[in-house]
């Protein structure tokens, strides 16, 4: 069965909330989109506001009345709570296991001073120094001590080190 153009309208308008202005297509967004983008790692949204809807203007029929944009807002910022933010740090459960994980070794000698690298660096087991994702960072900078082969990396071994929480 093949639809009209204007029976194709009302059907996507009705399912998806879609219109269609000569060839351009809009879609009226509702807060879930909104939500779903933060989910989806959106950082900004931009949304028409109005003080009172009733005044009329271009804008008005798609814009945000303060109560709506309160709600939005509200919503939004649930939604970016609960993703959550990465914790590195180790919990106490995790302490049987570092044997298991991995982390960053001197595989020479290496005197205060000198400049880690590929050689004298590698990611391996057991995981008592810094984890490797911290590699690329460690790399190019100097020993602040001297390390015989096979220590574990620590924070305190390398100058100038931050690390991230």
């Amino acid at each position: 069965m093949k639809l009209s153009r204007q029976e194709a309208e009302q059907h996507l308008a009705k399912l998806q909330g879609w219109t269609f202005e000569g060839d351009a297509i809009r879609k009226q967004y509702t807060f879930a989109d909104f939500v779903a983008a933060v989910a989806l790692g959106a950082v900004a949204i931009e949304k028409h506001v109005t003080l009172d809807r009733s005044e009329g203007g271009v804008d008005a029929a798609f814009s945000l009345e303060p109560e709506e944009l309160a709600k939005l807002v509200s919503e939004v910022r649930q939604a970016w709570s609960s993703l959550g933010r990465p914790d590195y740090r180790q919990s106490p459960s995790e302490v049987p296991n570092m044997k298991f994980r991995r982390s960053i070794y001197a595989i020479e000698d290496i005197e205060a001073g000198d400049i880690f690298d590929s050689r004298n660096l590698r990611v391996i087991r057991p995981g008592y120094g810094l984890a490797p994702r911290e590699l690329p960072k460690v790399l190019g900078r100097r020993a602040t001590r001297a390390l015989k082969r096979g220590t574990a990396l620590t924070s305190d071994s390398i100058e100038d080190w931050e690390s991230d929480p």
